[in-house]
């Protein structure tokens, strides 16, 4: 197969092309809702440590909010349950926008509106990130997993660029209502797939909690996943926090405003679409792990870099760079999990994984204060340092990473039996 073909073959499936439109409108909103929410934060208090408690509260409510979706996304219709959460965020968005258009919006309308937003992405993205093994053949799951992470890094580059400009040039409220039209066209989208699609599921007879309580279990005594979690749990603690406080990078670093902001903000995305491209185009490869942990490190190694920059340019090709090796790392990842779990535990697992975004923004709590009291340069070294080190050990002591996803067809791998 020529590479070009290669590089693009899951977009022959009807179903996971419109999967790929609602990505694209949820990717934009993603964004949209990060710079306009963390901006209007920063202008109405202009404290690091309330932006830090800002993305606490949102790490709290994805924390209970994920694990929860995991579990509703095995026992419902995955399709259903993406266009319900969709339109639920699409309505707090434009109720944010209203708010803030007739000057009425408050610090504690603030941390309301990251609350409901976590709860619906806490269950919108773990059944997203289920339904790509849905609508794509087991053979194509690598290059549909690269594809999914690609059109996110593109709206990525062009999102935070736009919000930016948006409240730059017109006002904060704006970013909230494109917002909105966002998270809309993503859910109509996602109505255009077929009902058929969704694979075939064992219904247990069990409490949610039960249902809950299996899924843990079965992650914590399969070794590569659980060393997969445990690597995709110490980034969103250590490393991704820095993200909530580029607005002080641009603002007492590099000194830029909130075009300043965007940019920096887009520059990991610049180097995660060739990254996510390469990926695509090796297909279905050996070696998925141990390219993974190369791929990890080398990320991390560039945001230690971007620390220590003074000048906007250096600080973003440092970030550039570090998106092309964070596409590879992030895309193997969800790929290993997608090949390695069983499709009965797969909106669980995946939850588990999506619990990272709670994870994150937990982690900016004990950033943000200490960005109030050592800056943010020297912050994100220290931590990004910790984090370099905590990842090269659990990949030291995990040697399943570096084998072969397990071959056996999923319905053919043995069940582990209940405790």
């Amino acid at each position: 197969m020529p590479a070009m073909t290669r590089t693009f073959v899951s977009l022959k499936e009807r179903n996971f092309r419109y999967l790929m439109l609602g990505t694209v409108g949820l990717g934009f909103g993603q964004w949209f809702q990060q710079i306009g929410l963390l901006w209007l934060m920063k202008v109405v208090t202009d404290s690091p440590t309330l932006v830090g408690v800002l993305a606490a509260v949102r790490g709290v409510t994805v924390l209970i909010a994920a694990p929860i979706g995991g579990v509703v996304a095995d026992r419902m219709s995955r399709r259903l349950l993406i266009v319900l959460v969709t339109l639920v965020s699409a309505a707090q968005a434009l109720a944010l926008a209203i708010l803030v258009a007739l000057n009425l919006v408050q610090v504690w309308h603030l941390y309301l509106f990251a609350v409901l937003e976590a709860i619906t992405n806490g269950i919108n993205q773990p059944t997203r990130q289920t339904f790509i093994y849905d609508v794509t053949s087991r053979e194509n799951i690598t290059n549909a997993t690269s594809l999914n992470a690609m059109v996110q890094s593109t709206t990525r580059i062009i999102g935070p660029n736009i919000a930016g400009m948006l409240i730059g040039l017109v006002s904060i409220a704006s970013c909230f209502f494109v917002l909105a039209a966002m998270k809309m066209g993503a859910a109509l989208a996602t109505l255009m797939i077929s009902a058929s699609a969704e694979q075939p599921r064992t219904q247990k007879k069990e409490s949610p909690w039960e249902s809950f309580v299996g899924g843990v279990k079965y992650a914590a005594t399969d070794p590569a996943i659980l060393a997969l979690i445990l690597i995709s749990s110490t980034l969103p603690l250590l490393v991704y926090p820095y993200n909530n406080f580029l607005p002080f990078f641009a603002d007492r670093v590099f000194n830029v405003g909130a075009q300043g902001y965007g940019f920096l903000a887009s520059s990991l995305a610049f180097g995660a679409v060739p990254g996510g491209l390469l990926v695509a185009s090796l297909g279905n490869f050996k070696g998925k792990g141990l390219l993974m942990i190369v791929a990890y490190l080398g990320y991390i190694s560039m945001i230690v870099l971007f620390s220590r920059q003074d000048v906007i340019w250096f600080g973003f090709a440092f970030l550039m760079l570090g998106g092309i090796f964070h596409a590879m790392a992030t895309t193997l990842t969800f790929t290993l999990l997608q090949l390695w779990v069983r499709n009965d535990m797969r909106g669980r697992v995946m939850a588990l994984h999506s619990m990272e975004g709670g994870l994150n923004t937990l982690g900016s709590l004990p950033m943000g204060m200490a960005v109030s009291a050592f800056g943010p340069q020297n912050t994100v070294t220290v931590t990004t340092m910790i984090a370099l080190v905590a990842v090269s050990i659990i990949s030291l002591f995990s040697p399943q990473l570096r084998k072969e996803p397990d071959a056996i067809q999923e319905e053919e791998r043995p069940v582990p039996k209940p405790a």
